[in-house]
């Protein structure tokens, strides 16, 4: 039978280069080409069918080839079709990368060389051809090595790294090349300084895919590659070859020519060297598999045709030979509790093991044998169902792989799973159909423990998130919280109040109609510096803002933001609160203070009048009781009222100087006067007017001048005053001396 064709998908929107890329494929027999002439267009194509290759051209109107390539790999049905970009130039190395960060496996530039675009093609093409091999063996993997570890004893133990080859004659290049692959957990670098050191590498293991320095001394890379492509042993493994740079056409061709599936031009792009050595990668693994099942397909060939000569009386009978084989096969499925079944379609002839008639609740004499046997034996809601999945099986093509109940003798209900293979005449007829079953009662009973486990959990999740729900609705303080972009979230009851706006309007609007234009226009940039930055303003803090509320009106608020990530999405939570009151009563304060200052000012400024207008005539009073106290015509009883009048007033005028003083310096009047200062008259004048006072208590006062300079600038009224109240301190709480 002739391997199925293999669908390439071409994209462009100029008509005239789909058909021109067509052409240069239609030498190939083996391809079914596709065109779409969009990205859209691509995508659906994708959704409709699987492809082994896109040739997607990059600068397209509305969806170019970046972004309809981003979105294949964002679909799970598609992000394994391997992609190659189509451009007339490559504008630089950012251009480059980003078709790869896009999950381009390569690029093709216009115009395109026949030769290269067929040698890509064909690497793709036989990586679509595994891969189905891969599928189509999947299946029955664990059931296949389950029975080679009956038959052999031992279970193969299979490298999981792949090895991938440097060579380079330059250390510092398989350093750079080293470093660029070592992220890949399940790769293993080998590295090779020549060419002939490579030569003995590929003899010694098998690898993956070779990266080769194309200028090296002694053996050049095209020499190594040839000699690696002349050897049955290594003629298979890829090679992509590593340059500066390729003078001409026909340098690049020769490349090709001896064994190169790509280049990677110097100096390299990790992104672009990680992504062609995965695909290689990968294009190992899937030949590994498939060895692998050939091996394993080998062993039970040679164990069934053993089997097969050692019983050559009973291969005259289908019967005896399909029971046979189901005897071989149930010590290999016991142990997984699979029961094997065998349906000659043309007979209607239904053979089950032990294990299927143990499932089913048969006997071995009371199985008829017949497919009717099989569907007696299921569930009336399940019989339809299941008979439509045989059908589709054996003339659909759709494979056999369903579940479903039966209906035991004992009256319990059990779980089904079963898949099943038709083989098919040379004319596609049916000729039976083997398959297993195994009981998944238990399964899907703890499955249903876990829904039930999974729901309750839910509800408590939903009970939580109503009572922190009525928390936030009932909190004093506004709560909201809005996203990276500003976009509002949540909005609670207290926050409706304070703005005077219902939830639902302003949920999934942007925070910035609560704030004054002023700030508004600032807020969203705010927000992009600090996912920038982090420097935060306000975020992790609290400070006092201005809110506006619906009606347009600005009120104080103080907020405090946190932030937080819920998932992998960033949320910022706000409190606000109205300090509208607070603001009021400050104001009233600060005004009931200014009027007490007022006032207390007024006050110092009248003391101060009051005082200097009181010295006036008190001044007069003590003169002139001095003045009298000398007439000599006084009597003792005189002599001692005008001493009363004048001690009063010294009294009365130490007090009338003090308020003065104090008055002034409140009232802000207090002045400094410098000028020259006779120092010894002052001292004296101010000894003589105390010195009445001591000997009045009996107290002496001396004055002693030695070493004082004669003049001074100094304010002479002040210094008088602080002398006199210095000494006359003194002078009141001194006993004697």
């Amino acid at each position: 039978m002739s391997a199925p064709l293999v669908p390439i998908l071409l994209v462009d929107d100029r008509r005239e280069n789909l058909v021109a890329l067509a052409a240069l494929l239609e030498t190939r027999s083996d391809l079914d080409i596709v065109l779409a002439n969009s990205g859209e267009e691509a995508l659906r194509q994708l959704l409709i069918r699987d492809f082994g290759l896109v040739l997607l051209d990059v600068q397209m109107p509305d969806m170019d080839g970046f972004e309809a390539a981003t979105l294949i790999r964002a679909n799970p049905k598609t992000r394994q079709v391997p992609i190659i970009f189509v451009t007339a130039l490559m504008h630089d190395a950012d251009f480059e990368f980003r078709g790869y960060e896009s999950g381009a496996v390569d690029y093709l530039v216009k115009p395109l060389e026949p030769f290269i675009l067929h040698a890509k093609v064909e690497v793709f093409v036989n990586l679509y051809r595994q891969r189905l091999a891969l599928a189509e063996h999947e299946r029955y993997m664990a059931h296949v090595e389950q029975l080679v570890v009956e038959r052999t004893g031992h279970r193969p133990n299979h490298d999981n790294k792949l090895r991938v080859l440097l060579v380079d004659d330059r250390p510092e290049n398989l350093i750079a090349l080293e470093a660029m692959l070592m992220e890949m957990d399940d790769v293993l670098l080998v590295k090779a300084n020549s060419g002939s050191e490579a030569l003995r590498a590929v003899l010694r293991y098998d690898f993956a895919v070779i990266l080769m320095d194309v200028q090296m001394p002694g053996m050049d890379g095209f020499e190594t590659a040839e000699l690696i492509r002349s050897n049955p042993k290594t003629h298979l493994i890829p090679i992509i070859f590593v340059t500066a740079g390729m003078k001409t056409i026909n340098s690049v061709t020769q490349g090709y020519r001896q064994g190169a599936v790509d280049y990677l031009i110097k100096p390299l792009e990790p992104a672009i060297v990680k992504s062609k050595v995965k695909v290689f990668c990968d294009l190992y693994k899937h030949r590994l598999s498939i060895e692998k099942h050939s091996t394993y397909l080998e062993i039970l060939v040679a164990d069934r045709t053993s089997a097969l000569q050692n019983s050559a009386t009973e291969l005259t009978e289908n019967n005896e030979r399909y029971r046979r084989l189901v005897e071989k096969l149930e010590l290999a499925t016991r142990a997984a509790g699979l029961g094997i079944w065998d349906w000659n379609v043309v007979s209607n002839e239904l053979v089950w093991d032990t294990r299927m008639m143990e499932l089913y609740g048969y006997s071995a004499d009371s199985f008829g044998g017949s497919y009717r046997d099989w569907i007696s034996r299921l569930h009336p809601d399940d019989r339809v169902r299941c008979d439509v999945a045989v059908q589709n099986a054996l003339y659909q093509g759709q494979p056999y792989d369903t579940d479903f109940r039966i209906c035991l003798p004992d009256g319990r209900i059990c779980d089904i799973k079963a898949d099943g293979k038709v083989v098919f005449d040379e004319l596609g007829q049916p000729l039976r159909m083997t398959g297993i079953n195994y009981d998944v009662t238990e399964r899907k009973r703890a499955a249903e423990e876990v829904r039930l486990h999974r729901d309750h959990l839910l509800e408590l999740v939903d009970e939580r998130t109503a009572s922190l729900k009525a928390i936030v609705d009932h909190a004093a303080d506004g709560i909201i919280t809005i996203d990276r972009v500003g976009t509002v979230l949540s909005f609670n009851t207290a926050a409706e109040r304070m703005f005077a706006y219902p939830a639902n309007t302003v949920i999934g609007n942007n925070i910035s109609i609560l704030m004054p234009t002023s700030v508004a226009k600032e807020h969203n940039a705010y927000i992009q510096h600090y996912l920038k930055t982090g420097e935060a303003h306000i975020i992790g803090s609290g400070r006092e803002l201005q809110g506006r509320r619906s009606d347009g009106s600005i009120f104080p608020l103080y907020l405090a933001v946190s932030e937080t990530k819920v998932g992998e999405q960033l949320r910022f939570t706000g409190i606000a609160r109205d300090i509208s009151s607070q603001k009021a009563m400050e104001a009233n304060l600060i005004q009931a203070r200014e009027v007490a200052e007022a006032a207390n000012l007024a006050k110092s400024v009248f003391l101060s009048n009051m005082s200097h207008e009181l010295r006036t005539p008190l001044n007069a009073v003590i003169g002139f009781s001095r003045l009298m106290s000398r007439e000599e015509s006084l009597n003792e009883h005189q002599r001692q009222n005008l001493e009363i009048i004048n001690h009063a007033g010294n009294h009365l005028l130490t007090l009338i100087n003090d308020v003065l003083e104090l008055s002034k310096i409140e009232a802000g009047r207090t002045q400094l006067t410098e000028e020259s200062t006779d120092l010894p008259r002052l001292l004296q004048e101010v000894g003589a007017m105390l010195r009445g006072r001591a000997e009045q208590v009996h107290l002496g006062l001396h004055l002693d001048m030695s070493g004082l300079p004669s003049t001074v600038r100094v304010d002479a009224i002040k210094l008088r005053q602080v002398l006199i109240n210095l000494l006359g301190n003194a002078i009141k709480f001194t006993q004697q001396g």
